[in-house]
């Protein structure tokens, strides 16, 4: 797994904080060069666990 990110279930992940917001999330996503393809929460706290798959693509849940 890159730096920043852990190896759950066979995928590395992107695990936050619950005081961890979208913007930072997506900041730490974008500075590795992934896009997020969810739309921008209206509640900026929340929990959010991206999933990176093996084609790069970042999927989230709440």
């Amino acid at each position: 797994c890159e730096k920043g990110l852990e190896k759950l279930a066979h995928v590395c992940v992107y695990v936050s904080n619950n005081k961890r917001t979208y913007k930072e999330a997506n900041a730490v996503c974008s500075n590795m060069g992934y896009q997020l393809e969810f739309p921008s929460a209206s509640d900026d706290q929340l929990s959010l666990i991206t999933l990176l798959t093996s084609k790069s693509k970042p999927f989230h849940s709440v």
